[in-house]
């Protein structure tokens, strides 16, 4: 079941998860000791947790009184009326969470109108050499979609488009080795449709335009993905062509940081082989290709039994408000049983108990299975 508070309990715990992913990546020892596994499938519980945002079978409620169920009541009250609908804190707060949706929404799509126009657009055909090469990588990856270009704004290599994926390679001359290691990386971009990945990424800051820790998301996620795209690449190779591509790197970082005609490009939808605002990810990348290492099966297996473990617990319980009934009203087994008694589904999900036309407070659906309750029947209002 799906209520407003197993939607706030799963925003909860995805702050969670986020804030748990970001401490996990910036510590030297994590990543030394277990690899990048971790990383991605916390990473994934992030996206799961908060779109599996309903109550499990298992699900329990923790009820809670004072000031928590006095505010949550509070923000149901009617503050005024227009056009003769009574509107609550509720309905003003979910209609200004609809509008910033839509003015991120449009922000988002103005920004990319503005970079495709100014940057994308001026596409050039890619020489013979590197269509050769480009066509060799594909090829190993099992015939990937793709198109490949040259750009005279960009400052970096990178690959946008969720239909049609273009690689796009800057103006400055990139030597033959280089290149191939260039092409590697934005190609295992494509293999793992990471383009829709940081799409979906986009989609949770913009739902939840309000919450930083989801602007902190899409950040880690960026730096997650060319963690593993990098270690995913070295990872058959030996120690001589990890170093290799460790410089190759480094020196695209720098040209990118000399070659700026357009100036950075606004975040968006696409995959850059380097991140020019940050010198922290970019050395953590070349650690990482140096001293890769992968966790061993025992490792692997503690490690999903972990995140599991997590996610399950994630929905173990709910926080939901709970009322004191009125003072001197209290009613009996038999006066609930015998008397004019029925429940009605709020709002908020929990069922009220109405005993001879006066309310006898709210439970939780699962309490409804009890007795006496369980042999009252539920009104369904018109």
């Amino acid at each position: 079941m799906m209520t407003p508070y197993s939607i706030a309990s799963a925003i909860i715990w995805s702050n969670l998860f986020i804030i748990l992913l970001y401490l996990l990546r910036t510590k030297k020892f994590a990543i030394d000791s277990f690899g990048i596994l971790p990383l991605t499938l916390i990473a994934a519980i992030c996206f799961l947790r908060l779109f599996v945002c309903f109550d499990l079978p298992y699900t329990r409620g923790i009820f809670l009184y004072g000031r928590f169920a006095e505010f949550v009541k509070w923000s149901q009250q009617p503050l005024f009326t227009f056009f003769e609908r009574e509107y609550t804190f509720e309905n003003i707060a979910f209609f200004l969470w609809g509008v910033g949706i839509v003015i991120a929404a449009l922000g988002l799509l103005a920004t990319s109108l503005q970079v495709h126009l100014k940057c994308f657009s001026r596409n050039e055909p890619a020489d013979a050499e590197t269509e050769r090469l480009a066509g060799k990588i594909a090829e190993a990856y099992g015939g990937l979609r793709y198109r490949i270009r040259k750009n005279p704004v960009i400052s970096e290599p990178l690959v946008y488009g969720l239909f049609v994926p273009t690689i796009l390679l800057p103006e400055y001359e990139i030597g033959e080795a280089e290149l191939e290691c260039v092409l590697a990386h934005e190609f295992y971009h494509i293999a793992h449709h990471d383009i829709l990945i940081k799409a979906f990424g986009e989609i949770v800051r913009i739902v939840f335009w309000w919450n930083p820790i989801s602007w902190l998301f899409v950040k880690e996620l960026n730096n997650i993905l060319e963690l593993r795209n990098d270690g995913g690449i070295v990872k058959n190779y030996s120690a001589e062509y990890r170093v290799f591509y460790a410089s190759t790197i480094t020196e695209i970082a720098k040209k990118a940081t000399l070659y700026r005609k357009f100036g950075e490009l606004p975040h968006g939808t696409y995959c850059g082989f380097v991140s020019k605002k940050q010198d922290a990810p970019i050395k953590q990348r070349v650690k990482l290709i140096l001293d890769y290492r992968q966790p061993s099966k025992l490792q692997t297996v503690m490690i999903y039994a972990l995140i599991a473990l997590f996610f399950f617990t994630s929905h173990a319980f709910v926080i939901q408000p709970a009322w004191e009934p009125d003072p001197g009203e209290s009613f009996s087994a038999e006066e609930i049983i015998e008397g004019d008694s029925y429940f009605t589904l709020k709002e908020n999900g929990m069922y009220e108990l109405i005993i001879n036309g006066k309310s006898a407070g709210e439970l939780y659906p699962e309490e409804l299975e009890k007795e006496p309750f369980n042999e009252i029947k539920i009104r369904v209002e018109k």
